[in-house]
């Protein structure tokens, strides 16, 4: 479900989300998680900035929640942070950047076991799509720059294993 922040961002939020987030942000639980490092709470707690939902609306807060889980190859983050570049909202727009993003979010999901991937096939066309749609903007030399960027990022942020529900 895309759904639009306080400025017109648009934010990739799979449906489960949007139930918890006043109650669980204002307990502090996911907020500890994510400063914890939990990756999936980081992405969560950066929707919860996006949408001003259980905390202060602020678009640079929840893009900074998005790069930590990022960091940690989550691809829900990763997708939306190629968005933001595609869109030019929130952060200046760059479709070489948002290519790389859209990369990484595909690689992220590449990385699943075979059986967690079944539960990610929709995303994984979505996270295709969008990449494809950027790629018809760029000429092959920024393409190559995308994949170059892609590959630097994965190695120098390799991916953390998840962390378990508490």
């Amino acid at each position: 479900m895309l759904v639009a922040g306080h400025v017109g961002l648009l934010v990739y939020v799979p449906l489960e989300i949007l139930g918890w987030l006043n109650s669980t942000l204002q307990g502090g639980r996911y907020r500890y998680r994510a400063d914890q490092g939990d990756a999936e709470a980081q992405f969560k707690v950066g929707v919860a900035y996006v949408l001003g939902t259980g905390v202060s609306q602020d678009d640079a807060e929840a893009l900074a929640w998005f790069l930590k889980a990022a960091e940690q190859g989550d691809a829900e983050a990763q997708f939306n942070i190629g968005g933001w570049y595609q869109t030019g909202e929130g952060v200046p727009k760059d479709v070489v950047e948002a290519y790389k993003w859209f990369t990484l979010a595909r690689t992220s999901v590449g990385r699943l076991t075979a059986e967690s991937k079944l539960d990610w096939t929709l995303e994984l066309q979505r996270f295709t799509e969008r990449r494809d749609e950027v790629a018809e903007k760029l000429t092959p030399e920024q393409r190559a720059d995308a994949q170059r960027r892609a590959r630097e990022w994965d190695a120098a942020h390799p991916p953390k294993p998840p962390s378990k529900e508490m």
